[in-house]
């Protein structure tokens, strides 16, 4: 996770990430399980600390969160 936080900013152009979100909805029973939804979450903050835009989309509607669209 830090390597790939580490290089963002040193890349040039632009650069498109898409996830999904997994904490939204029922979490699950398994611990491996909750232990990804956790740590994507954390990994989701961290790049969204260092992009100049966020947009979540939903049902393809796009929901600006940083920067402008």
């Amino acid at each position: 996770m830090d390597a790939l936080i580490a290089i963002i900013p040193k890349l040039s152009g632009h650069l498109i990430l898409v996830s999904n979100e997994t904490n939204m909805g029922i979490m699950p029973m398994g611990e491996l399980s909750r232990q990804y939804c956790d740590q994507i979450g954390v990994l989701h903050q961290r790049i969204a600390a260092v992009f100049d835009r966020v947009i979540f989309t939903v049902a393809g509607l796009p929901h600006v969160l940083k920067g402008k669209l």
